[in-house]
């Protein structure tokens, strides 16, 4: 991503993300993948100069300047949202419980950009196959879902980093 990238091939942000589940009551990924997008959309990377070396041996140095008006957004191109899809008995349930998920054949984890309805990402969960020959018209249901849970008001604010911190 070069919006985190401060020099080229020498310096760059990192970023980790540490998370503590202390409880889940299905659809874990799905909130987590919420969860980061809003904690990544109030992120304020602080500003960083780069100094160039002005004699030949000096190390290229770093000034920073932590003060938060200074900072920029955390820069999110994409807004992924998971939508995960279970099968059970033949048919194919979203928004899951912890208990459905474990009477689930096969489970399918969608990604999609909130803010393209593109589809980015797909994870297989869990033990069992998927229908191949379904996938088509469960891919355009999670785009579906992805694109209605976008429009809810946290969902936009996210898009557009004006999320407000209770």
């Amino acid at each position: 991503m070069d919006a985190l990238c401060l020099l080229p091939k020498v310096f760059a942000w990192e970023v980790h993300v540490d998370v503590l589940v202390l409880s889940s009551g299905g659809n874990l990924l799905d909130s987590l993948a919420l969860a980061l997008c809003a904690v990544l959309s109030e992120t304020l990377l602080p500003k960083v100069d780069v100094i160039e070396a002005m004699e030949e041996g000096e190390d290229v140095q770093l000034k920073v300047d932590d003060r938060p008006e200074a900072g920029m957004r955390f820069p999110m191109k994409q807004l992924p949202l998971c939508v995960t899809v279970a099968e059970i008995s033949g048919k194919f349930l979203m928004d899951v419980t912890s208990e459905e998920e474990m009477c689930a054949e096969a489970m399918l984890c969608v990604v999609v950009d909130g803010k393209t309805g593109d589809v980015i990402g797909l994870h297989k969960l869990g033990r069992g196959l998927v229908d191949v020959s379904a996938m088509p018209a469960m891919l355009e249901r999670c785009r579906a879902t992805a694109a209605a849970l976008a429009q809810q008001p946290e969902a936009q604010q996210l898009q557009l980093g004006k999320r407000k911190m209770i």
